[in-house]
This record gives C-alpha cells, sequence and structure tokens, in this order.
C-alpha cells in the first residue's frame, strides 16, 4: 500500500502523533541518535514540522487559524522540548500562534464557549504554560474563559462531561 492509498485524516492523525511523541521524548530528556547529528530528536521534529509549515497557525494542515485540540497538543510538546532544550526558535514559533489566536484583552480567536466542545479545552494547558514562561494576563485571562464553559458545560447522567453539544 503507498501513502496516496492511506486517507487523509489517517496521514494527519499519524503526523501529529509522531510530532508529539518526538517533542514529549525530548522534554523528558530522551536523546537522538548519532544519525540526527546527535541533535534531541523532539528538536529534530519539531524544527521539520516549522520548515513545513512555517506559519503555526496551518499546523494539522490548516488552511488558517482555528482554536483547536491537535495543534495546540503539537505546539505544547514543541514548547515543552523548546524549554527542555532553550530553543528560542522553537519557543518564537509557540509564540506567533499564540499572538495570533490570543487578543492582549485575553479574547480567544475563533472559540465559541456555546458549542461546549471540551476539544476546545484543551489548548488551556498551552495557555498555562504560556502564562508561566511569559507573566502575560492575557493568557491568565483566555484561560479562564475557558474555565467558564466548563462551570456549564453538559454532563451525562453520571456526571461525566459531554465531548461535544451537538452530541
Amino acid at each position: 500500500m503507498n501513502t496516496k492509498q492511506i486517507p487523509t485524516a489517517l496521514r494527519q492523525g499519524v503526523k501529529t502523533l509522531l510530532t508529539v511523541v518526538a517533542a514529549a521524548a525530548g522534554a523528558i530528556g530522551l536523546n537522538s541518535c548519532e544519525e540526527y547529528d546527535e541533535q534531541p530528536l523532539s528538536l529534530w521534529m519539531a524544527h521539520s514540522e516549522m520548515v513545513r509549515v512555517p506559519n503555526a497557525t496551518h499546523l494539522d494542515f490548516r488552511n488558517g487559524p482555528k482554536w483547536d485540540y491537535s495543534s495546540s497538543l503539537e505546539l505544547l510538546a514543541m514548547l515543552k522540548a523548546a524549554e527542555r532544550y532553550d530553543d528560542a526558535e522553537l519557543r518564537n514559533y509557540v509564540m506567533q500562534w499564540a499572538d495570533t489566536m490570543i487578543a492582549p484583552n485575553g479574547d480567544i480567536r475563533g472559540y465559541d464557549p456555546e458549542k461546549y466542545n471540551i476539544d476546545h479545552v484543551c489548548p488551556g494547558k498551552l495557555l498555562l504554560m504560556l502564562s508561566n514562561l511569559t507573566g502575560e494576563q492575557r493568557f491568565m485571562t483566555a484561560a479562564g474563559h475557558l474555565m467558564k464553559q466548563m462551570e456549564t458545560h453538559p454532563r451525562t447522567e453520571e456526571g461525566g462531561f459531554w465531548h461535544k453539544k451537538v452530541y
């Protein structure tokens, strides 16, 4: 089977998973092989993503900025690798996304709390890390918007959160 026969969604999912695994491995200190010039695999993978997708808001094959689970998860892994290896270029890449997605007043571009999509809460992990790193209030304000959603997020009879309101 060649790669053209593999569904696009599956290829995208595998690519995102590999990026997250490589970045997370670097964040916890797993290092590289000689064939990668002794560069940690997490940095090698993250920098290859930066070359493939120069604008962080287009990650995960997006045509433009979108507040979503997969891009934020990849960016969180990249930021952890950037902090682990003191990589300013990688940190700046994540900040490019943050500057596009989070307004100075903390409003989140493309976020609609009325959709009650729990996937839209996942980027909050990245917001908290950005807040800790930069000290910028906008990230905590944005995280507060996500927390507010969870206060009224629909629940099952057992008390678990619905994944999305449309379900």
